[in-house]
């Protein structure tokens, strides 16, 4: 075989692992973006494809190499090369399923997830006794999502204690500084 077939050969293989290459990086990429499940299975089967290329270019290159009377150590380190892109399309693969495993972990995580009911706010129906503890329960549960809202007190008042505050149910201070005169003593 001539030497320049055989070159023209090893140029296809070349060409073939750059493409091979270039496929694999955009699919790593595409995995690190988190890229969706579709596109990822497509740019694999692109990898599958180029990695086919390159495995018949390389069979032919050897075939050349055999035909010229290259020595073993030459295929050698050819085999070397291909089993290097080997490697890279089970890394590629190995990614796709891990990437699959996540998105089905994360799903199933988020199906068995034990759901509670909203907490009920602090009811105080005006004994005394019970204000304290109904103090910090409002503070601690309520304050934070509706501030200094006189609404959001008085739904928390019942019987007696909502009797009490008509009149001044529209001021957040009033209502609380009534209970805490008529209480804290």
């Amino acid at each position: 075989m001539e030497r320049v077939e055989v070159e023209q050969r090893k140029q296809r293989r070349s060409a073939a692992k750059r493409k091979f290459s270039r496929k694999y990086n955009l699919f790593r990429e595409s995995v690190s973006l988190e890229d969706p499940e579709p596109l990822l299975q497509n740019s694999f089967i692109e990898i599958q494809a180029a990695y086919k290329e390159v495995e018949e270019a390389h069979e032919r290159y050897l075939e050349a190499l055999v035909i010229q009377g290259t020595g073993d150590s030459q295929i050698e380190t050819e085999e070397h090369c291909i089993t290097e892109l080997e490697k890279k399309g089970n890394d590629a693969h190995a990614l796709l399923i891990k990437h699959a495993d996540n998105k089905n972990k994360l799903q199933n995580s988020q199906s068995t997830k034990v759901k509670f009911k909203a907490l009920e706010p602090p009811k105080f129906e005006g004994n005394v006794r019970e204000y304290p503890s109904f103090k910090s329960n409002f503070e601690r549960l309520m304050n934070d999502n509706f501030g200094k809202d006189p609404f959001a007190l008085k739904q928390c008042l019942t019987g007696e204690a909502l009797k009490t505050v008509l009149g001044v149910e529209d001021d957040y201070e009033e209502i609380k500084n009534f209970y805490s005169r008529f209480c804290d003593k």
